[in-house]
Formats: C-alpha cells, sequence, structure tokens
C-alpha cells in the first residue's frame, strides 16, 4: 500500500476480509510507516496483533503467514504474488496480476 488514497482503499479490503470467520492477519507490510503504524492501529481494533514490516521479503519468509493479499501498486503486483507463491503462500492479488504475459507466467 502507499499513499493516503490506497491506505483507505486497504482499510476497506481488511474491514471486507475480517468478515471472513477465523481469519487472523498477522502481518502488515508497507514501505511508509505511517501506514504501516495505521493498519496496526486498525487490526489491533480487530483483535489481531499484526507484526510490520518495511520489507515483503521479510514478511514473506515468516512461518506464521499462510497466505498475503497484494495490494501495493499495480505496477509490482506480478513481483510480489510471484514470490510469495515461490514462499509457498497462499495469494490473493487486486488487479491486475500483472502488466505483460510474460509477467504473469
Amino acid at each position: 500500500v502507499g499513499a493516503a488514497g490506497p491506505y483507505r482503499y486497504m482499510r476497506v479490503l481488511l474491514n471486507a476480509a475480517l468478515k471472513i470467520p477465523d481469519i487472523r492477519f498477522r502481518a502488515v507490510c508497507d514501505i511508509w510507516p505511517q501506514n504501516r503504524t495505521r493498519l496496526e492501529r486498525l487490526l489491533k481494533s480487530y483483535k489481531h496483533d499484526a507484526e510490520p514490516f518495511e520489507d515483503y521479503k521479510e514478511m514473506l519468509a515468516s512461518a506464521n503467514i499462510d497466505a498475503v493479499v497484494v495490494a501495493t501498486p499495480d505496477f509490482v503486483h506480478a513481483e510480489h504474488s510471484n514470490a510469495a507463491m515461490r514462499a509457498g503462500k497462499h495469494v490473493y492479488c487486486e488487479m491486475p496480476l500483472a502488466h505483460t504475459v510474460e509477467d504473469a507466467r
């Protein structure tokens, strides 16, 4: 997630996901500290203790994470989704998955 606008969108996405029974958010990852702090606060309000990360690769190395939601700027969707799948995580990616067929493969 990037700036304030994307944070508002991520909040809507999180609120929708939190309606899924038994879902637990274990981590939040954002290069912008203010967004990580906001997301952590939001998740704590739902009784989720999410570990903050700035580097998505470090987050993907965590054994506590089974799945990821990719809601980053769309030009890095393929990079982040592919890295998550290579790390053995299930992936929900906002559209578009990729900008080229090669990236999608």
